[in-house]
Parts: C-alpha cells; sequence; structure tokens
C-alpha cells in the first residue's frame, strides 16, 4: 500500500435507493471491492432490527438485492450493510 493510501479491500459504497419513499419492491445496490460476507439488515428508529434481507458471500463489483418492503409497516427504518471491516447505513422511508 502506497503512503496515504487506504486500502479498500473488505470495503462496500452502499448506494440511496433510488425510490424513496419506498413502496412495494425495492433494490437495495452496494459495490464491492472484492468477494466479501456482507450481512444487510433494517433497523427501526430505535435501532431496534426488523428484517435481515442477506447474510452470505457476495461477488465484487455491483450487486442488487430486492426487497418487498410490504414486509414491514409504514415508518422510517434505516438499512445497514456490515462486513469484517465496514459498517455503513443509509436512512429510508416505507409508505405502502
Amino acid at each position: 500500500m502506497k503512503k496515504g493510501r487506504m486500502s479498500t479491500e473488505g470495503f462496500l459504497v452502499l448506494h440511496s435507493l433510488e425510490e424513496d419513499p419506498a413502496r412495494g419492491e425495492v433494490k437495495f445496490y452496494m459495490e464491492l471491492s472484492n468477494d466479501l460476507h456482507v450481512k444487510l439488515t433494517i433497523y427501526d428508529t430505535a435501532n431496534t432490527m426488523q428484517k435481515i434481507v442477506k447474510d452470505e458471500l457476495l461477488t465484487k463489483g455491483g450487486n442488487i438485492i430486492p426487497f418487498d418492503t410490504t414486509q414491514l409497516e409504514n415508518g422510517t427504518y434505516y438499512y445497514e450493510a456490515k462486513t469484517d471491516v465496514q459498517k455503513t447505513s443509509k436512512k429510508f422511508e416505507i409508505k405502502n
């Protein structure tokens, strides 16, 4: 690794939803620097886990993970992607 540069090994970029507020099926999109085990979880505003959407090895590059929002009540939530070295989250609203 060059001086002043951080390794991207084990990291991902989690994108915002294209539709917010979300209705029906949404597509969570993330880009991975390499093949990674990713746990994608949805939490409510009280930080209570509501749903594990995905918990498995994903391949390097772009990954689209569909989710049916009708499984949850209308309201404000956070979706979180977690790897061995990173945890990142985004806020979204469900209005079905």
